[in-house]
């Protein structure tokens, strides 16, 4: 008689290894699992303390009428990747009364991403690259949490000292957490660019969307990443911004980003500011939505929604990941953890496959869009999808460092 409950009793030393990950893997190679049954984790809490570790049960349920044979691939599949990222959750010293209030919100978010808990000390001997942690953050009489990335690695690709949270001087070479920040405080350069909206012209984005022109309409930001071209082009003039995010970890970024955008229209409501942080978040909260899933299946869904339907949007946007770099220029640190974290993901994926990938999306966007898509793309790369694409853009807006490409549907 085959088992249907597995227990496994986590000590310290062995938290680096992912349960959920294990379990699901001695399920495969025992040939437990068949295509009518699913894989259900159930965590038994323990103590945080390390003579008291974690036990966490898995157990094997069948499922009773269709199959679930596709989202049983979906999810082993989302589990491969994430197994990939040499990511973990850091979970909040008890040491430290700023963070240690967020154990449970910590150990949920573990569960959820599939990643393991580890604290600052066994951070050592792991191949880990990035660390997600809950950072205090504080607005007016809001007291909560933001989650935050941080890499481990620098530069050159050896690990940092890891040091108790404390100051640092300004250029001591230390990467602070970072978090998505969907409406910034006006004395920031995003948060200037926000508050101004593009009126004075500086925006070539918006130039190559022309939704000063075109104020109304609905736009699809297909790659999200860090939402900031999603914030310009709500605040800039469309009725509505829709992103969608492949990345688990960057969609749970931004997914708490929205979160604390709600808090601030909340807190704010009926207040005056000296500045307009609470105007912008209401509005970006009416203007912006997301949704996790893969880009090129969200447009394909859009491209057989009638032309008249207000769920197709007249502008797609694609900002990919650009191509790797071939020079050692500075990049802005939040851009630099974005690129390195989804560099995990495409370190195997030929020239050929990268491209093909890039055409697809194109091709994709192309027919879901009413009437032009929007690209994004270093001056000198070439057209997105390369030769595989055919058409080319109607026209093209220049910048010192990227450009916009322009196709007209």
């Amino acid at each position: 008689m085959k088992p249907n409950v597995f227990l496994c009793f986590l000590a310290p030393w062995q938290r680096q290894s992912n349960p959920f990950l294990l379990a699901q893997e001695l399920v495969a190679m025992n040939g437990r699992c068949g295509k009518s049954a699913a894989l259900l984790v159930h965590v038994v809490e323990g103590q945080v303390r390390r003579k008291r570790p974690p036990v966490v049960a898995f157990s094997l349920s069948s499922v009773s009428g269709s199959s679930s044979h596709g989202n049983e691939k979906s999810q082993a599949s989302k589990n491969q990747y994430m197994r990939k990222r040499n990511v973990c959750v850091l979970a909040p010293s008890e040491f430290d009364d700023d963070t240690f209030a967020f154990q449970r919100q910590a150990q949920d978010l573990a569960s959820r991403l599939f990643l393991p808990l580890l604290s600052q000390d066994e951070l050592d001997g792991n191949a880990i690259d990035f660390t997600l942690s809950l950072e205090p953050y504080r607005y007016m009489n809001i007291d909560s949490y933001a989650i935050s990335i941080q890499s481990v690695n620098d530069s050159s690709g050896k690990k940092k000292e890891q040091v108790k949270r404390k100051k640092t001087k300004k250029g001591s070479g230390n990467v602070k957490p970072f978090s998505v920040d969907l409406c910034p405080n006006s004395n920031t350069k995003m948060g200037r660019r926000l508050s101004e909206g593009g009126q004075k012209g500086g925006e070539l984005l918006l130039k190559a969307t022309a939704l000063g022109r075109n104020k109304g309409s609905t736009v699809y930001d297909l790659t999200a990443g860090l939402a900031q071209d999603s914030c310009i082009m709500a605040l800039g003039g469309a009725s509505s911004v829709h992103m969608v995010e492949k990345d688990p970890i960057v969609a749970t970024l931004l997914e708490d980003a929205f979160r604390r955008l709600q808090l601030v229209a909340d807190t704010c409501k009926g207040k005056s500011e000296n500045d307009d942080i609470p105007s912008r978040a209401v509005e970006l909260l009416s203007k912006l939505s997301l949704e996790q899933d893969d880009a090129i299946d969200v447009a394909k869904r859009l491209s057989t929604v009638s032309d008249t339907s207000s769920s197709r949007p007249d502008i797609c946007y694609l900002d990919p990941m650009f191509p790797p770099r071939t020079k050692s220029a500075a990049v802005k640190k939040n851009m630099n953890v974005l690129h390195g974290l989804l560099e995990t993901q495409s370190q195997y994926d030929t020239c050929e496959i990268r491209e093909r990938n890039e055409a697809d999306l194109l091709l994709a966007a192309l027919a879901a869009a009413r009437r032009k898509v929007v690209v994004k793309r270093p001056i000198q790369a070439p057209p997105l999808g390369g030769d595989m694409v055919k058409k080319k853009p109607s026209s093209i807006i220049r910048g010192s460092v990227n450009r916009w490409d322009v196709y007209v549907v």
